[in-house]
């Protein structure tokens, strides 16, 4: 706790500092790592004698395009070109029906017979996730949670009369320009 007061500022967006960040990142060490030493640089190139929000939020920018960029490597070729898919993302809302991301898949150039396939790679990369219960939508990595996850949504939409919804990962918002 002392370095994040001694060497960061309170809080960024309104948010502690801290949880502003974890919150931006996928949760990976790497990720962290990335995102502190952007921060950190920025600052020091700055001159500022502490991390500052305005520091950190152009560290953010600089870790989502990371953080596209670890995917676009990790996609392999399941689904081929994952690129154009990604950008048909650019700026959308973060909370998506099933109707708007199949519009930004379609608009990819990918055939409707692929939209399932599609929709479910980007959920195991964990760009997005889909909605399992009111207002809940857990990422997974781990193969097994993230069948799981795909399984309660399908529960929870026969279920209820709501409109399947998915979210996309918060740590691809500042370079897809997503906002609330």
């Amino acid at each position: 706790s002392e370095m994040w007061s001694r060497y960061f500022c309170e809080t960024v967006r309104g948010t502690p500092t801290k949880d502003f960040i974890l919150n931006s990142i996928l949760w990976r060490p790497r990720d962290l790592i990335f995102f502190i030493k952007a921060s950190v640089a920025t600052a020091v190139n700055r001159r500022h004698p502490k991390v500052e929000e305005i520091d950190i939020l152009d560290a953010e920018k600089s870790y989502s395009q990371f953080a596209v960029d670890s995917i676009l490597v990790e996609n392999g070729v399941s689904v081929g070109s994952l690129e154009p898919i990604i950008y048909e993302f650019v700026g959308s809302k973060p909370l998506m029906t099933l109707s708007e991301v199949e519009k930004c898949i379609r608009n990819a150039g990918i055939e409707e017979t692929k939209f399932g396939e599609v929709i479910d790679h980007l959920c195991s990369l964990t760009f997005m996730a889909r909605e399992v219960r009111k207002n809940e939508f857990p990422f997974a990595e781990d193969p097994h949670e993230h069948k799981k996850n795909h399984i309660l949504a399908r529960k929870f939409a026969e279920s209820s009369d709501e409109v399947i919804r998915f979210r996309i990962n918060r740590a691809f918002w500042a370079f897809l320009e997503v906002t609330p």
